[in-house]
Order: structure tokens, then sequence, then C-alpha cells
């Protein structure tokens, strides 16, 4: 009788035991695959990356996710910027390829040209020649995009790095030609990890 009463238990202790060492494991694999920031520094392990911001930048590094699906790494802005109400904003996000999809970096920046051609007319943008940039010692596909619309001009540089099934995006955006200079040093800064 006392086995019988036993059992459940030790079954259920198991099974709650299992589950918080499954959340560990997940949690740790989200910290490897998404960075981590401290002290405006941001680390990631998997993309083998860091980048140091120091306090003229805002760095934002909760959002949403998934090992399945992937998320933003970090979104910052430039406190300092020349324009500021569109201050220069840098984005990094890893995103699960499809399985079945193109594993080009080449191809997300086609797919990031048409999302621009769908927002604005042809005559509202002027789109770059695709060429290659070095990033940390990894080679990157690179776009840049200038967005007109009136009196306003955005300025895109986007790059993209394929790694075991993510896609990393890194996508700085600028407002003003004086702000190019900022923009240009903040890609320069992010670096291999040590």
């Amino acid at each position: 009788m006392k086995i019988a009463l036993i059992l459940p238990i030790v079954l259920i202790t198991l099974t709650s035991c299992n589950s918080k060492s499954k959340k560990k494991e997940d949690k740790l694999k989200k910290e490897v695959l998404f960075g981590t920031l401290k002290d405006g520094l941001n680390v990631n392990p998997f993309f083998n990356i860091s980048v140091n911001f120091d306090e003229n930048w805002d760095v934002n590094t909760k959002s949403f996710k998934s090992i399945s699906f992937g998320g933003d790494l970090l979104s910052a802005k430039y406190l300092d910027s020349y324009d500021e109400y569109y201050p220069i904003t840098l984005t990094m996000t890893a995103d699960k390829a499809n399985p079945f999809g193109s594993k080009s970096p080449v191809e997300q920046l086609k797919e990031s040209q048409e999302g621009y051609e769908f927002l604005f007319n042809k005559n509202e943008m002027i789109v770059s020649p695709f060429d290659k940039a070095s990033i940390a010692g990894e080679d990157f596909a690179h776009g840049f995009f200038q967005l007109v619309d009136e009196s306003d001009t955005s300025f895109v540089h986007e790059y993209y790095r394929f790694k075991d099934g993510y896609f990393l995006s890194i996508i700085c955006v600028y407002n003003t030609r004086e702000d190019e200079g900022e923009s240009v040093e903040i890609i320069k800064s992010i670096q291999r990890n040590m």
C-alpha cells in the first residue's frame, strides 16, 4: 500500500525537476542566440559579435524572442542625433530561416527592397547596387536604400548574414547627412567576441 502512495509522489517530483531543467536549458539557448546586454556591452555568442554602446545610446533588448522563429537582438537609438525627431536607429535581428526557402543573404535584401517598393513609389526610392561588407571579420550582404518622402529622406543601410539556420540582420537608419558619420561609426564598432 505504501509503495502505491510513494510511486505517484516520486513521479510528480521527477516530472517537475525535468520541467525546471528544460526551462533552464531554453533560457540558456535564448541567451546564446539573442545575447546579453550589461553596462552598455551587448555580447552575442551565437553570431560571435559584440557592440559597446556609450551613454548616448538608448538600447532596448526586451522584445519577443523565440528559438523557433527568432526575434530582435536589440533596438537602439542615438540620443545625440543631429535630427532629434528622427534619431539614428540600429536594429539587430535573428530570424529563423524557412527550411524550404533560400539561405541567401542577397535574397533577404531583395525581399526588403520589395517591401520598400510596396510602400514607396519608384520615384521616391534610390537603391544602390547590393555589395559585400565586412563586419567583425564576417562577410555580410549590404544594401543601401534612400527613401524620399516629400521633404524627408531616410537613409537605410541593411546588412544580412546567414549562420546555422538563422539570418542576422543589422539595420541602421538615419535621416540627415549630418548623422551619417555616427551611423558609420556604430557599424564599425561591432566587433568579434574575444
